[in-house]
């Protein structure tokens, strides 16, 4: 199953608010909001792994993805003639690069199926099953929000402000069919169960509801609500003086979640329906910063900060969509983190110049993959995961005359892994441990999807008759793929030697290559009689359709320690050319 299309949604919103003034060193502001909204992806879900394309040279599994390790030339380096028409197909047919809508659709309509006990009736139905959908994974979320802040100026260098915030959410997660492709229902059970257990109520999704067929628009899989309530109070004093501006600033919170599951789950009936336990955490943090005036125009500032925080519910649980236990040992996150700036303002130059440091301590790394050592799907936890984020940028704007301004940002730095955490491995449909305190050598490996080194120095001309255009020119560099935690682990590379090519292959982290890009932008400002006002906007990112550069990717979480091919690293690449055009008309 794999993520096919991302949707957005807009989320309305409701808000009040309330300001007062008690007395002229006192104001008082409060506000609060509620907002609700939509949100999710869409993925193909299919049912019976054994199926076959129903074509010559097509008999592999009913896996439709392209990309599926089966459909590429490398899986059969052992038969020269499928690994040549596989090429062949690759390098000529751009339909063999697609999903073939019409063979899932035939495998639906052909799919005569019998469901006895339907719903736990005791009735019967014979209908076309279908083997392939398309499904929406949705994650709802309703929030109340609620701040109050109190100012008070004892004297005039001096601001003190307090407040106290609070956020009650609930995120509600579940699946719902989108389209059958053909087929009249879908079966709602877990086919892994199915595999490995015996017991027929181990694979239904929902004991209240066993042996459900479902349709469009019905709910199915999982279905839970994520209770997220937190807390907080805070005081920051501000003093500005005449060389030296100075604050400090602390903070208290309070954090409590829980899972409230709306199926029983038939491999955790005990605790997958119904309110599970609630976790609490207490976490705290300071900062500080100051400012020095060198002169009006050129400043030294520089912030420090500690920080701890309450881990996220999504990365808390073994499994939340189908039951309620939690990853042993669940404790807060610690944050330190400093920077410091020297800035420029003057008429015609504004600049700044920062180095910034920040560890991130006892993070918690939770993902749920097919596992090729166990044969299982598993539940891969890493707790005590530490990074380290540290480089320096530089910002100069920069007014050439009256009409002409320009610009120069550029950044650098080295972000990686700082420790070696410990992982344990969980079946995915039952309770076993399958591996316990691994150690994974993840220190000094860098952290993926950023780009650790970036630059960009544009120009614009503002004509005084109301229209201007620019240009861009980006860098980017220093662009690593997200490692597989499991790859760096002694297990691993635990029946080869360092002189096995299969060392470095499972073990060295890819780093792609540089590039650039170019971006105009131009625009207009028409203001009529009626002194109403008519923009024009036009935008062309990536002018030169730069289309093989790689902006990120990731190894696989499935992987062969004999193979390490097999299951090849996915990458991102950069949006051909794209135009952005905005008319609007202004009262």
């Amino acid at each position: 199953m794999r993520n096919s299309r991302v949707n957005h949604y807009n989320t309305p919103w409701i808000i009040l608010s309330h300001y007062w003034t008690p007395g002229s060193n006192t104001e008082v502001t409060t506000s609060a909001a509620y907002t609700f909204g939509r949100g999710g992806s869409t993925a193909l879900n299919w049912y019976d792994s054994h199926a076959s394309y129903d074509a010559p040279g097509y008999q592999l599994a009913g896996d439709p993805r392209p990309d599926y390790y089966r459909w590429l030339p490398s899986y059969y380096a052992n038969d020269p003639v499928t690994q040549g028409l596989l090429t062949d197909l690759w390098l000529n047919d751009p339909s063999f690069s697609q999903i073939n809508w019409d063979w899932l659709y035939n495998a639906n309509y052909g799919n005569l199926f019998t469901v006895n006990n339907v719903n736990g009736s005791g009735q019967s139905q014979t209908g076309a099953r279908s083997k392939y959908i398309i499904e929406e994974r949705r994650n709802d979320r309703n929030q109340f929000t609620f701040n109050s802040n109190i100012t008070y100026r004892p004297t005039p260098s001096n601001t003190i402000t307090g407040g106290l915030n609070v956020s009650l959410a609930k995120t509600k997660q579940f699946k719902i069919i989108t389209d059958l492709l053909g087929g009249e229902f879908w079966y709602d059970i877990d086919q892994f169960a199915e595999r490995d257990f015996d017991d027929p109520n181990m694979s239904q999704n929902d004991l209240l509801n066993p042996n459900r067929i479902v349709k469009e628009g019905d709910r199915f899989g999982y279905d839970f609500t994520g209770n997220i309530n937190q807390y907080q109070a805070f005081a920051q004093s501000d003093w500005i003086l005449p060389r030296w501006d100075f604050y400090v600033a602390g903070s208290v919170s309070q954090t409590t979640f829980w899972r409230t599951g709306h199926m029983q789950n038939g491999r955790f009936p005990e605790n997958s329906y119904g309110d599970g336990e609630k976790h609490n955490f207490t976490n705290f943090g300071l900062k500080g910063g100051s400012t020095f005036k060198i002169t009006g125009r050129h400043y030294v500032t520089g912030n420090g900060m500690f920080m701890t925080r309450a881990p996220y519910f999504r990365d808390a649980y073994i499994s939340s969509r189908v039951r309620d236990d939690v990853i042993e040992g669940l404790t807060s996150e610690t944050i330190f983190s400093g920077d410091l700036n020297y800035i420029i303002r003057t008429p015609r130059i504004k600049s700044r110049l920062s180095a910034f440091y920040t560890e991130f301590r006892d993070q918690t790394w939770s993902r749920s993959f097919y596992h090729e050592e166990f044969r299982s799907f598993v539940n891969y936890i890493m707790t005590g995961v530490d990074t380290r984020h540290m480089g320096v940028e530089l910002g100069i704007d920069i007014n050439l005359s009256s009409t002409l301004s320009g610009y120069i940002v550029a950044g650098t730095g080295d972000y990686i892994y700082n420790s070696r955490p410990n992982v344990t491995i969980a079946r995915d449909n039952d309770r076993e441990v399958l591996a316990d305190q691994r150690t994974v050598y993840l220190k000094n490996y860098k952290i993926g999807g950023m780009t650790h080194t970036a630059g960009s120095v544009g120009l614009r001309y503002n004509d005084p008759r109301f229209w201007f255009v620019g240009v861009n020119a980006n860098y980017f560099d220093d662009i690593y793929i997200d490692i597989n935690p499991d790859r760096r682990t002694a297990n691993a590379v635990s029946n080869l030697v360092v002189t096995d090519p299969q060392w470095g292959q499972i073990l060295n982290q890819e780093k792609l290559g540089n590039n650039y890009t170019i971006d105009v932008f131009a625009g207009y400002s028409y203001r009529t009689r009626k002194r109403h006002f008519i923009t024009i906007n036009l935008s062309v990112s990536n002018l030169f359709d730069i289309t093989d550069f790689r902006i990120g990717g990731f190894e696989q979480l499935r992987y062969d320690s004999q193979d390490p091919g097999k299951f090849a690293s996915k990458y991102f690449y950069l949006y051909g050319r794209t135009y952005f055009l905005n008319l609007a008309y202004r009262i």
